[in-house]
């Protein structure tokens, strides 16, 4: 099957446009954006795509998220998710974190142990009618369990 462009996005010599570029996020963690740029808008409801890579003692400390859903995918090393709900949990190498911030949480994500923490965020927008749910926090799945 043949590969076809997306017309709306513009086109480039190099990938730079469909990839991203690395930009520093939170306190020195390194996000790479696929989704959320101000060159690919309009992809409701996918706020933004994610790939980070966070070495301690950089992370993501306390900040706030309303009106959507949150899914972190790792695949190297691990994150600790913190938040003013008294969540708290670690998930590591292929395991998944769904959160729905409805009405919204301030939380954290910082690195668990020493090392290099690589993963996958994508936020997606929820509905009007959504934004007033509970927060729903499973604290971690495996997605491929043994």
């Amino acid at each position: 099957m043949p590969v076809v462009r997306d017309k709306s996005i513009p086109k480039k010599d190099d990938d730079t446009n469909r990839l991203g570029s690395n930009q520093t996020e939170g306190d020195g963690a390194v996000v790479r954006r696929g989704i959320g740029r101000t060159d690919l808008k309009n992809l409701d409801p996918f706020l933004m795509l994610d790939e980070f890579s966070v070495t301690p003692p950089a992370g993501f400390p306390d900040h706030p998220h309303k009106g959507f859903e949150i899914v972190t995918y790792m695949l190297e090393g691990g994150i600790t998710h913190q938040d003013f709900a008294g969540h708290k949990g670690t998930i590591g190498p292929g395991d998944v974190q769904w959160m729905t911030a409805s009405r919204g949480i301030i939380h954290s994500e910082m690195p668990a142990g020493g090392e290099t923490s690589k993963g996958l965020q994508l936020w997606i927008n929820l509905s009007s009618k959504d934004k007033i749910l509970e927060l729903f926090f499973p604290l971690a799945m495996p997605l491929f369990p043994n």
